[in-house]
């Protein structure tokens, strides 16, 4: 709130043509012309033939001359141009485990084989754009992927039927879209930064399971999702940058279509059976910014 504050302070002290320039001396040894605030000093600059605008923060001044205008004056024309990459495309690909529990009264063998199905992989990809240097939103897609293979399972349905045993491999896919809420904070250099995203969409299941080489059983459902991650960037060049981070993506699935030797079945899951689909995940990967 109180870097917006100062932003809107100063385009108004801009906008006046009249107003008082002071003499400042950085620590660095650098004199500008500039506007100040009780805790910034607001300068322009020439950059590539373009009027560039910055704010310094008081404590890296060490003198001050009041009202000492500099002949060096940008034209009164020249407009506020914010500098900060506003457009964001993220590409990621990582590991993750499932954290939902077991139920209780699993056989052991099949309880076995879903702590082998926690681990997995993914591949995420956002699309962002910001409206304030260290506040915007962005549009992300998920896919995760779980697979195991075992032996001598014998697979009971929510209902206590036996469905068959045998040789089981299981693929699962979890699909997710959403949007997300960002806040970015760069390091003093505006080379690398933090990233924090909270948000919301709609997450879907696709689990198949494979009996004695036959493909015979589906299941599939969808739900809201959550999603919530903390990363950071850290800059490869003046659009380029490598990111890590670490997000939890979560939902729970209570209805689902199942589908067993080209028969559909929609139906509930009953109480305490629901397929939780929360999962830690950690990422790396390419961030293009412009």
């Amino acid at each position: 709130m109180k870097k917006v504050l100062v932003s809107i302070l100063t385009i108004c002290l801009t906008a006046i043509n009249n107003q008082a320039q002071d003499l400042t001396t950085t620590n660095n040894s650098n004199s500008i012309s500039c506007e100040t605030t009780k805790e910034y000093a607001h300068f322009t600059f020439k950059n590539e033939n373009a009027i560039r605008n910055t704010l310094l923060p008081t404590n890296q001044i060490i003198t001050q001359q009041k009202n000492d205008y500099s002949a060096a004056a940008s034209p009164a024309n020249y407009g506020v141009r914010e500098s900060y990459p506003r457009f964001r495309f993220a590409a990621d690909i990582g590991w993750q485990y499932r954290t939902p529990k077991a139920a209780p009264n699993l056989a052991p063998e099949l309880k076995n084989h879903l702590n082998k199905m926690r681990p997995g992989f993914h591949y995420d990809a956002q699309i962002g754009f910001f409206f304030r240097e260290f506040m915007g939103v962005e549009a992300i897609f998920s896919q995760q992927r779980f697979g195991n293979t075992s032996e001598k399972i014998t697979l009971i349905d929510a209902y206590g039927y036996r469905i068959g045993s045998g040789t089981m491999s299981e693929r699962m896919l979890f699909n997710y879209y959403g949007a997300n809420y960002m806040i970015r904070l760069f390091d003093s250099k505006k080379k690398n930064c933090w990233l924090f995203s909270v948000g919301f969409g709609y997450m879907s299941i696709d689990d198949r399971f494979i009996f004695n080489n036959i493909d015979n059983i589906r299941q599939k459902g969808g739900t809201l999702g959550s999603n919530i991650s903390i990363g950071y960037d850290i800059g490869l060049s003046s659009g380029l940058a490598l990111g890590f981070k670490a997000s939890l993506m979560g939902g729970t699935i209570r209805n689902v279509t199942r589908i067993v030797n080209g028969i559909t079945t929609y139906y509930d899951l009953p109480e305490g059976t629901a397929e939780g689909l929360g999962t830690i995940k950690l990422s790396v990967g390419l961030r293009f910014n412009k």
